[in-house]
């Protein structure tokens, strides 16, 4: 459970980019469907007790661009295309990775880049030019990790980062995790481990496939800041 301060707090500074992977109850919960999907419907149902502020899933970036609705209040993740579907999917089922991933805080690590093709993204951004655009994306995520750690019922973060699985692209996330630890080192009060996990994007792969075994720690990259 997150306190009200927190809640609030991430809510206030980044609730256009990032939510909880709540949902009103559904029946369905055996299929990716559209149903009962939007975050409105879970705090309706009282769904907020259950965030858990250990689990983070962490997404590259935003596939899409809603001019005419703009993501807002945690609305993001909760809409009804394939990947936020399947993401509902995977976080209603108990035992996915081992653990229950639901009520786990999701965000991006580049939400500023709009674009569907991986390869397109992790070129764009791993380009030396980028590279204080990447640093400002990885103090907008070291702000939201250190407001979670806050709360958080263990002495860890558990971080699912989604399409590093992809033997095509682990080392591209390898580095963006490295670049990520240097900038906790260097700015950051953290003091608790942080465990990252590779797992597939929930948009891109079989469901079956990523429920019963698309996860992997990336134990080289365990650590903890004193």
């Amino acid at each position: 459970m997150i306190s009200e301060q927190n809640y609030n707090k991430l809510l206030e500074k980044f609730g256009d980019i990032s939510s909880f992977a709540i949902y009103k109850e559904s029946k369905n919960n055996d299929k990716a469907t559209s149903e009962n999907i939007s975050y409105e419907e879970a705090i309706e149902n009282h769904q907020k007790d259950y965030i858990n502020p250990s689990n983070i899933i962490l997404m590259v970036n935003p596939s899409a661009k809603r001019e005419q609705s703009p993501d807002s209040n945690f609305s993001s993740f909760h809409h009804s295309n394939i990947n936020d579907r399947h993401l509902r999917f995977l976080t209603m089922k108990t035992s996915t990775f081992w653990r229950n991933l639901y009520g786990s805080y999701v965000t991006d690590l580049f939400s500023d880049v709009v674009e569907s093709v991986m390869d397109n993204v992790i070129s764009a951004v791993k380009d030396d030019n980028k590279k204080d655009y990447r640093k400002q994306s990885y103090k907008k995520l070291i702000e939201q990790l250190e407001i979670l750690s806050q709360d958080s019922k263990e002495d860890k973060l558990n971080i699912y980062v989604c399409g590093a699985l992809a033997k095509s692209k682990r080392e591209d996330f390898s580095f963006f995790i490295e670049e990520l630890l240097e900038e906790v080192s260097e700015s950051s009060y953290l003091n608790i481990e942080l465990n990252f996990y590779a797992v597939y994007h929930p948009g891109y792969q079989n469901l079956k496939k990523l429920i019963q075994g698309g996860c992997e720690e990336i134990v080289k990259h365990s650590m903890k800041i004193e």
